[in-house]
């Protein structure tokens, strides 16, 4: 977890700041502080939720983006 106080200042002027020019130069600070601290920032978690019958045989979701798949879902398969 980054802990950077003046980081923290720097992105939240880029959130609010209504100058163009003054959200302008808070991105660049900003980017030129990530640069040279190597930093990784997450900005989006993407996040999804389904449900699903529990009779679904061959139901998965993809790895990636945990998004389902469907492909060879068979409705039923524990009905006997």
């Amino acid at each position: 977890m980054v802990q950077d106080p003046e980081l923290d200042e720097l992105l939240d002027a880029i959130g609010a700041e209504q100058d163009l020019e003054a959200r302008a130069e808070a991105a660049a600070e900003a980017q030129d502080r990530i640069a040279a601290e190597a930093l990784i920032l997450p900005v989006y978690d993407q996040q999804n939720h389904f449900l699903y019958r529990a009779d679904l045989a061959q139901f998965r979701a993809l790895p990636t983006v945990n998004t389902p798949w469907l492909g060879g879902v068979v409705a039923g398969a524990g009905d006997e």
